[in-house]
């Protein structure tokens, strides 16, 4: 069930991503500096009703993924910042120069949200590390194999 979320948070994260790349950059300044709001609506264009405090039932205010309150939007910027990274160089200088994952705590609270492994013992610097091997090593990983031409390999001979 928990996989599950994950995966689901993960497809909302990306259509909210999809939808923000397609504001012009007047609307996403003003979204930024509060102008403008994001809401959710049904298929009928009717607002949905939340909540006082915007917890859906059965989520702890705790939870990882409301840990960043109203600032998701900036989270779902920074994972894209960090997933057009093309060097684990460049996602660590990321990580190390945003504000938003200043803190040990916040940067706990981010790798816990990328679904990457946190103990308790980690440093910084081996969060950073685990987040960019989860980022890049992935994809570079999946590239090389991509890259792998199998039809030129020349085949061993069977024995008679």
């Amino acid at each position: 069930m928990k996989n599950r979320l994950g995966k689901d948070i993960a497809r909302a994260l990306r259509l909210c991503a999809d939808f923000l790349d397609r504001l012009s950059g007047e609307e996403l300044e003003n979204l930024l500096r509060g102008n403008l709001k994001l809401a959710l609506v049904n298929a009928s264009g009717q607002p949905v009703e939340r909540s006082v405090s915007g917890q859906s039932p059965g989520r702890s205010a705790g939870s990882d993924s409301s840990a960043w309150g109203d600032s998701s939007v900036e989270m779902s910027s920074l994972i894209n910042a960090l997933q057009t990274s093309r060097t684990r160089e460049d996602v660590l200088r990321i990580l190390q120069e945003d504000s938003r994952v200043d803190s040990r705590e916040k940067l706990v609270r981010f790798a816990k949200m990328l679904r990457v492994h946190v103990n308790k013992s980690d440093k910084r610097e081996m969060l950073e590390d685990k987040i960019a091997e989860s980022v890049i090593g992935v994809r570079l990983r999946s590239e090389a194999i991509q890259g792998v031409n199998l039809k030129d390999v020349p085949r061993e001979r069977e024995k008679d």
